[in-house]
């Protein structure tokens, strides 16, 4: 299967609609499709994702890949496609960047269109609006500093019914004068918290996508005894179930 070329445009389909335009694409065997997309894809395909992840919602679809002319290099079309795992990028505010978010799909089959190889193709105007890193929320009940968090590792999730559904940690960094909250919680093992990453678009304010945390249990803290306020430290929780939502 093809590997397409980080120079193309990459455009995705759902049932014969144009969804937006990815980052990259390849099909890293005849059954798996992985793309990486931002924050310009059509409302329909997010919703498609949440429903994918929670219930395995298949649907058809293609990835059409022209050069930067418009001349069309590669068609596929896929059949019964669902998604295996969403990755979120990690987010660090003191070192803003773009970044985007990693998308497997499991499909039943593929099918190359190769009389549509040199044919023009239209796609999506708007370009590839990267998701900004920088543009995020914590929080996490009893614990309001945790708006003062500056950075969260990447999260990995993997959808229903793919034997890949283990409950991701959450990890996040924040100063030690916002910290107090996370050391008490250690001290009287505080039974699970529910908790929430929002990731938003640039204003602050758009839900863009929310990770939804059942329950969250303290694991680790770093370094484990106060040092200055200024000092960065890391916490990570492991959660016992998530709910995947879009705006």
């Amino acid at each position: 299967m093809p590997h397409y070329d980080i120079n193309s445009k990459f455009y995705v389909r759902l049932e014969g609609e144009l969804q937006g335009e990815a980052y990259s694409a390849e099909f890293p065997t005849s059954t798996m499709l992985h793309m990486h997309f931002g924050a310009n894809m059509n409302r329909h395909f997010y919703h498609w994702v949440e429903d994918s992840m929670k219930h395995g919602t298949t649907a058809r679809g293609s990835m059409v890949c022209t050069d930067l002319h418009g001349n069309v290099t590669a068609w596929d079309d896929w059949h019964g496609g669902r998604v295996h795992e969403i990755q979120f990028p990690a987010c660090d505010r003191d070192s803003p960047s773009t970044s985007t978010v990693a998308l497997t799909l499991h499909l039943e089959s593929v099918e190359q269109k190769a009389e549509s190889v040199g044919s023009s193709y239209d796609g999506f105007r708007s370009g590839r609006e990267a998701l900004l890193i920088r543009e995020f929320s914590v929080a996490i009940e009893g614990l309001p500093d945790t708006r003062y968090a500056r950075k969260i590792e990447h999260m990995t999730f993997g959808a229903a019914g793919t034997g890949n559904t283990s409950s991701p940690d959450l990890t996040l960094s924040l100063r030690e004068a916002h910290a107090a909250g996370f050391r008490e919680w250690m001290k009287t093992r505080m039974t699970h918290q529910k908790g929430s990453v929002r990731y938003l678009t640039s204003d602050m304010e758009s839900l863009h996508f929310d990770v939804c945390f059942h329950g969250l249990s303290l694991e680790s803290i770093f370094p484990p005894v106060p040092l200055t306020p200024e000092a960065m430290v890391t916490v990570k929780l492991r959660s016992t179930g998530f709910d995947f939502n879009v705006d």
